[in-house]
C-alpha cells in the first residue's frame, strides 16, 4: 500500500470485505451496502439489491401465514428512526428466497 493510499483508504471495499453479515439501510430503509458474506449467505448480488427497499428485497414468505419477519424488521427500523438509539431484536425466523424462487427457513438478528 502506498502512502497516499493509507491517507485514503476505500472504506467501502474494506466494509465489503468484512467477513461478518452486515447490511447498512438507509432511514427509508433503502439498502445502501452489503457485505460479501451477507450476500453469499442470502444468494443476492449487490447490484440486485442495493438502492432496493429492504422489505421489498427480502419479503415475507408467501406460504409462512406466520410469517412476521418484514413487520419485526418495518418496526425496528421505525424505532431507530423515531428514537436515535440502537434497537437490539433477537433472532428472527426471515426466510430467504433462493434462485429456485424457493424460500429457505433462515434465523436473522437483524
Amino acid at each position: 500500500m502506498s502512502s497516499s493510499d493509507a491517507r485514503n483508504p476505500d472504506f467501502q471495499r474494506i466494509f465489503e470485505s468484512l467477513p461478518n453479515q452486515y447490511i447498512i439501510v438507509a432511514p427509508d430503509r433503502t439498502i445502501v451496502a452489503a457485505t460479501d458474506s451477507f450476500l453469499a449467505s442470502t444468494g443476492k448480488s449487490r447490484e440486485g439489491i442495493v438502492g432496493m427497499d429492504i422489505l421489498d428485497a427480502f419479503p415475507d414468505n408467501p406460504d409462512n401465514p406466520d410469517a412476521k419477519g418484514t413487520e419485526i424488521l418495518r418496526s425496528s427500523i421505525e424505532r431507530v428512526v423515531e428514537t436515535g438509539e440502537i434497537d437490539i431484536l433477537p433472532p428472527v425466523r426471515y426466510d430467504i428466497e433462493n434462485s429456485d424462487g424457493i424460500f429457505e427457513p433462515r434465523w436473522f438478528q437483524p
